[in-house]
């Protein structure tokens, strides 16, 4: 523990701010679930809007983004081919 009063501060808001962040990513999380279970350009979107939102808050960092937006994207083509192919 630190003996540093600006220190403790400091330790004490990065708690805070850390379960404040956690909620965010915990939503980004859930959200990628309910896309995976049921693929849609509307479910697509939320997901790209939710990632944009968190980079932009330097919540996620922007690149990390931008792998969740291309692999949601390549797992939307991907099941709408297998479920062109069923047809």
């Amino acid at each position: 523990m630190a003996n540093i009063k600006s220190n403790i501060k400091s330790i004490r808001k990065n708690d805070k701010r850390r379960v404040f962040n956690k909620s965010f990513k915990s939503a980004l999380k859930t959200e990628i679930k309910k896309f995976k279970a049921n693929p849609t350009k509307e479910g697509l979107a939320v997901v790209y809007k939710k990632a944009d939102s968190l980079a932009s808050k330097n919540i996620i960092k922007a690149n990390k983004a931008k792998n969740i937006k291309q692999r949601m994207s390549l797992f939307l083509n991907k099941s709408n081919a297998t479920t062109a192919e069923v047809k």
